[in-house]
């Protein structure tokens, strides 16, 4: 299967995003409460 370019670049967008979500739950565990 080939994956459109576009895709792609939503995926690791998506993939970033997510990363970064987890380091804030990891440095902010009082924000995941609310």
């Amino acid at each position: 299967m080939k994956l459109e370019p576009g895709l792609i670049v939503n995926y690791s967008t998506l993939n970033s995003l997510l990363v970064a979500k987890k380091m804030l739950q990891i440095t902010l565990p009082e924000a995941t409460t609310q």
